[in-house]
């Protein structure tokens, strides 16, 4: 998600523990790793290589979090999006590798969770639960067959009816989920920060401020240009997802940008928070437009998603848009408690693009073979971007179990051209304009 400056101090403001920003880099420097992009991915990647005792840097064009990564809905969904394509994860992966990545994503938010803990990092963490909605009869249907198929493989899952849900959330839009409890929320600026201060003790060094000018592969080496300065590394690694920019044009290349809005009401009376999501629970349906919604530490409502097209300036539509559905879908609530509906009117708006694979999964280009870069949100950033950056920097020092290994070269390859994203970017305002209408008849 590439950071519209306008309110991206939103998280930052409300964050309760202070950051000592990292130095500039100043000087030449040598390393046997220099990853590019200081967020969750580059510093689990940095965290994972780092582990193993080698030389390893981390460059961040602007200060730790500034991309996607601290912008997000903060959002911990252990469980993959449904796939774009045709193919099933196993004609995709094979057997065992599709098995190793199931379970790699089904344990994305214990693990995450586990780590936020025992690393003590101060973001805001909620461990309460991530409910997937059903937006409709037919799709709650299906989610029981999806239920049926996923309770033989993992134990933090529930099935909610109708009235098991509205008992949960407090609303009555939704016909039915599946409630993640490994799931929940924290703030993500927060959460960069933290993971720069495991990184840091690891031995890594950070830059910040320190953007990457120029890259060229000569000796066996590669060279980056960083503020007038020469970065020497064996390897290197663009975790920059959605900012790739052209340090290598074919890179920017391979991916799909999706443009997200994200909105947050006024801060709203603590007494409202005992009828709207009592549990703390964080939540997203079904629908073609994704609604989400959840509570910030400072009391307001946090949705977004993928703007329609519309008339104005997009923060004015945005705004208009996420306080209109947020009033529909609490309406029961708000009339019952005789609270007012101006109080769900939108705040702040902030936006950036996701980057998306061909695939829907995670996916490393070997750009050459000192090289690589990886993209792995695909809008499940936190969790498993958490996870799949920590195990690649293992691969990168050959520090690695034989099943991840098997994993990480079953989604590398060769960079090639998305044909097809510039056109779905075009067309996605105007796939979520008909999706409105058609859900209002």
């Amino acid at each position: 998600m590439k950071n519209n400056q306008s309110n991206f101090f939103f998280w930052d403001k409300i964050k309760e523990n202070n950051y000592t920003c990292f130095d500039t880099l100043s000087y030449s420097i040598s390393a046997d790793i220099a990853i590019i992009g200081g967020g969750i991915l580059g510093l689990s990647v940095a965290i994972g290589a780092g582990e193993s005792g080698l030389k390893v840097i981390l460059l961040e064009k602007n200060q730790i979090g500034n991309g996607a990564s601290g912008i997000n809905s903060g959002f911990i969904v252990p469980k993959l999006r449904p796939l774009p394509s045709k193919k099933t994860l196993f004609q995709t992966l094979g057997k065992d590798n599709s098995e190793t990545f199931m379970e790699l994503v089904n344990s994305s938010g214990d693990k995450l969770i586990s780590e936020i803990k025992k690393n003590n990092i101060q973001c805001q963490l909620n461990t309460n639960g991530w409910i997937s909605a059903a937006h409709s009869i037919h799709i709650s249907e299906l989610q029981k067959l999806e239920y049926a198929k996923e309770v033989s493989e993992r134990t933090d899952i529930k099935l909610l009816n109708k009235n098991e849900l509205e008992m949960i959330t407090g609303l009555n839009h939704w016909q039915g989920g599946i409630l993640y409890k490994s799931g929940g929320s924290l703030n993500p600026k927060a959460y960069c920060e933290g993971l720069s201060k495991v990184a840091a003790n690891l031995g890594v060094k950070i830059f910040e401020n320190s953007g990457v000018k120029k890259i060229v592969e000569k000796n066996g080496h590669i060279y980056l240009t960083v503020n007038n300065y020469e970065v020497n590394a064996k390897k290197i690694v663009l975790a920059t997802n959605a900012l790739s920019g052209s340090l290598f044009p074919l890179d920017s290349q391979t991916f799909m940008k999706i443009n997200i809005f994200q909105g947050v009401t006024r801060q709203l009376p603590e007494e409202l928070k005992q009828y709207v999501l009592p549990a703390n629970t964080v939540l997203t349906d079904t629908s073609p437009i994704q609604i989400a919604i959840r509570w910030t530490p400072d009391n307001r409502i946090l949705t977004g998603g993928i703007l329609r097209l519309g008339l104005g300036s997009k923060q004015a539509l945005a705004k208009h848009i996420f306080g209109k559905r947020l009033k529909n879908i609490l309406s029961p609530v708000i009339k019952q408690f005789n609270f007012s509906p101006n109080l769900l009117d939108i705040e702040y708006v902030w936006s950036g693009s996701v980057a998306l694979t061909k695939t829907g999964l995670p996916q490393i280009f070997k750009i050459s073979d000192l090289a690589s870069s990886i993209i792995s949100c695909n809008g499940r950033g936190v969790a498993l971007g958490s996870s799949i950056g920590k195990i690649y920097g293992g691969y990168l020092t050959q520090n690695l179990s034989k099943n991840y290994a098997n994993l990480i070269e079953s989604i590398s390859c060769p960079p090639a051209k998305y044909f097809a994203a510039n056109l779905i970017k075009l067309g996605a305002p105007v796939w979520a304009l008909w999706n409105e209408i058609r859900q209002k008849f």
